[in-house]
């Protein structure tokens, strides 16, 4: 059996489990074992790639990792850990015989109510999602810990190859994702269409694609600029394609007086997704203008204009208009 970044030993295995899982000592590994394995594959696998996943797995077979080494794999433990119990839940949950599914009902342990299934549900989802984002951050930031050109070569750092939008630290500066890696590569997508159909008619294809092929003072400053247009049109567009920016949607808080006035997070409404997608494309028209200003201050006479400007003259003591 393979458990990837786990001991497949049956009390090693409880042992770690429970640092992230509160897990009976009864729990066998040839039970959970093939939910960890289906959780790094589906949620870590297509992240790192064969290259990197074997560094990682290297890494976890060592008798002592080194510091950032454990803080690392602690994270990645844990998203493997809590991911594999959200992803396994019915599984866990049901016996299956030769005379189909069935839920074992014990004489000292009734079955959970329904509200509490939901609850433990989103909390191991949750978790997941969180530490994976850690684990990506620790990753990203310490590259040195894998093998020479590895980390460079996964897949999500290939991912941002090209993109005008590079870090997650340079979404947050004008929309806020609370620093996560996952909702930065959904965002990725995103940043390319909104270079193509917001930026380019503002900096020109010439210029856009010096933009994206060179370096120096000059393109970075110029990068810079242009930043807030790029980040806000992919915000906008994200959530007014699928009313959510994040794994759990639009969230707002608010009291719920048919469950005793207790503080709920429900998903964001129609109404209020189109007030908050209002507000971002406020700003970003904000942006636009300064980097037009901005354009227009640099490079004079090559500036190229804006498309809504096409039909901009002079009229002064003439009668032409356009019909």
């Amino acid at each position: 059996m393979v458990a990837y970044i786990f001991n497949c030993d049956n009390d090693t295995l409880n042992a770690e489990l429970h640092r992230y899982v509160p897990v009976s000592a009864g729990l066998e590994a040839e039970t959970i074992g093939p939910l960890l394995s289906s959780a790094f594959m589906l949620f870590v696998h297509p992240l790192l790639g064969e290259e990197l996943s074997a560094a990682v797995q290297k890494m976890a077979g060592k008798d002592a990792a080194s510091g950032m080494e454990a803080g690392l794999l602690d994270a990645l433990r844990m998203a493997v850990a809590n991911l594999a119990f959200w992803y396994g839940y019915t599984e866990l949950s049901v016996q299956i015989t030769d005379q189909g599914f069935q839920r074992p009902e014990g004489e000292t342990f009734k079955s959970l109510y329904k509200y509490q299934e939901d609850a433990l549900r989103m909390g191991f989802k949750n978790k997941g999602f969180n530490a994976l984002d850690r684990f990506l951050e620790v990753a990203d930031k310490n590259p040195g810990l894998f093998p020479e050109g590895v980390y460079a070569g996964s897949p999500v750092t290939r991912a941002r190859a090209g993109s005008l939008v590079r870090h997650v630290e340079e979404v947050e500066r004008y929309y806020f994702i609370n620093g996560s890696y996952l909702v930065f590569l959904r965002l990725l997508p995103h940043f390319r269409t909104a270079a193509l159909t917001v930026l380019r008619p503002l900096l020109g294809a010439a210029l856009l694609s010096r933009l994206e092929r060179e370096g120096g003072e000059e393109m970075e400053a110029l990068r810079q600029q242009c930043l807030p247009v790029v980040v806000l049109a992919a915000v906008a567009e994200l959530v007014e394609a699928t009313g959510s920016l994040t794994d759990r949607g639009l969230y707002y808080a608010s009291l719920m007086p048919s469950s005793g006035s207790t503080l709920q997070a429900q998903p964001a409404d129609v109404e209020q997704r189109v007030m908050a997608l209002g507000q971002i494309r406020r700003s970003l028209e904000a942006y636009k203008d300064a980097l037009t200003y901005a354009l227009r201050e640099s490079l004079g006479d090559d500036f190229p204009g804006r498309p809504a400007e096409a039909y901009d003259r002079d009229n002064t003591h003439k009668r032409t208009f356009w019909a």
